[in-house]
């Protein structure tokens, strides 16, 4: 049975699946951080409304936070986000978010680092995947081990 993933997640949900506190949530959102996209002024006795998009991008800000990163460096970063291809449940425009401790950087489906404090400047031109190359090598030992059994059998 396939799971359905909301599209609109309450102040109260985002808390549960960002790890901010509400008010944290209220803060971030007063600095222009992160700003609900589905609904951010929603008026008296209304929540605001977080797309799942908002969701995921709060996480990542969440744990950017607890590596010491200052929330106007976060507030960059977030641009540098937005202006990548939306996150869905069936969406991922990129793989990774790394930080130094003083800078962000982003890796797009390319597996290219960019800085995204620094305007997005190229830093890495080339990612090299351990788990890809480790599975490479398990592949080429199982062919070699199946060529010897031919020849000795």
């Amino acid at each position: 049975m396939a799971h359905i993933v909301a599209t609109e997640f309450t102040v109260v949900e985002a808390s549960a699946l960002t790890g901010f506190k509400p008010r944290m949530l209220d803060y971030l959102y007063r600095q222009g951080v992160l700003t609900p996209t589905l609904r951010a002024n929603p008026g008296r006795g209304r929540d605001r409304l977080y797309s799942f998009n908002d969701i995921v991008v709060g996480r990542a800000l969440s744990d950017l936070l607890k590596c010491g990163i200052s929330v106007s460096k976060l507030k960059k970063a977030l641009e540098a986000l937005r202006s990548e291809p939306e996150i869905t449940p069936k969406n991922l425009p990129g793989k990774y978010l790394v930080t130094d401790g003083s800078d962000i950087f982003f890796t797009n489906r390319t597996d290219v680092f960019v800085n995204v404090n620094k305007g997005k400047q190229l830093v890495f031109a080339f990612v090299i995947g351990i788990r890809r190359v480790h599975a490479d090598v398990l592949k080429g030992c199982h062919a070699l081990s199946e060529r010897s059994r031919r020849k000795a059998g």
